[in-house]
């Protein structure tokens, strides 16, 4: 595990999406995301979508808590 790959984030959908944005915004290479819920995924779609990824075709996305969506 590359510990400059971890993005500590709180568990706030704003300060989530800003994490995930400014990270995108590096052009690191990353081809999976891990989430600590279902929302927060949903949100790392878009801002991956918006730094022009694909999920899953370029990276991977895990969220955890069975959200009805």
């Amino acid at each position: 595990m590359d510990p400059t790959l971890e993005l500590p984030s709180p568990f706030e959908p704003s300060a989530a999406t800003e994490v995930i944005q400014a990270f995108c915004a590096t052009r690191r290479d990353f081809d999976g995301v891990v989430c600590c819920s279902d929302v927060l995924a949903l949100l790392t779609i878009q801002a991956l979508r918006s730094s022009g990824r694909s999920v899953p075709g370029d990276v991977a996305l895990v969220g955890y808590d069975d959200m009805p969506l």
